[in-house]
């Protein structure tokens, strides 16, 4: 009798430990379900952010005009002087083309030069985009876990019930078959819930 008492005892510790582990699964699964949204949510913006920038040629993102226009302040700033030297020297008309072609070509250079900037700017915003997406996805992995654990401490827990009934009430009816266990009808209810 006394094994009779421990047993129920124990058995409804457990099934007080399955019934909060339940309760806790309940909101748990709600929490999960709302992160996921919120991650799939922050992917989903990382990805429009990413195409817009990557695809944005490097001369049209805000840094790019401005140094354009900062070279174009620059050079035709040189040329006003190559025009103003060269009528207080009384250059040749020769020398003026000879003196503008040569700031020209140093514009050209210097606007190539910014252009393939766009490369480096592309692989920057790569890397940004790969970085990040890696921190969302070992979100969505450690979220998952958690899932994973909480299934798994839900399913210890109505073992425990199954076990602790299984050894108050024997684990055979009068006609000799097994036992449906009381657990099943628990974990069943919880399956139909979507926590599972």
């Amino acid at each position: 009798m006394a094994t009779g008492v421990g047993s129920a005892i124990a058995l409804g510790s457990t099934l007080v430990s399955l019934i909060g582990s339940g309760a806790a699964a309940i909101g748990s699964a709600g929490a999960n379900k709302r992160y996921d949204r919120y991650l799939e949510g922050r992917l989903s913006d990382l990805n429009n952010w990413y195409n817009t920038e990557y695809n944005t040629p490097y001369l049209d993102t805000t840094s790019g005009r401005a140094a354009l226009s900062s070279l174009r302040t620059y050079y035709g700033d040189a040329m006003k002087k190559v025009g103003q030297n060269s009528a207080i020297t009384g250059a040749s008309d020769e020398a003026k083309v000879a003196t503008g072609d040569k700031v020209q070509r140093g514009l050209s250079d210097s606007v190539m030069r910014l252009a393939g900037y766009g490369t480096q700017y592309r692989d920057a915003i790569r890397r940004e985009y790969m970085g990040q997406k890696m921190g969302l996805e070992n979100l969505m992995q450690d979220n998952l876990a958690r899932k994973s654990q909480n299934w798994n401490n839900l399913m210890s827990n109505a073992m425990n019930v199954g076990i602790g009934s299984s050894e108050l009430f024997g684990n055979e009816n009068p006609s000799g078959a097994l036992r449906k266990k009381p657990s099943q009808g628990i974990i069943d209810a919880y399956k139909n819930r979507g926590i599972f």
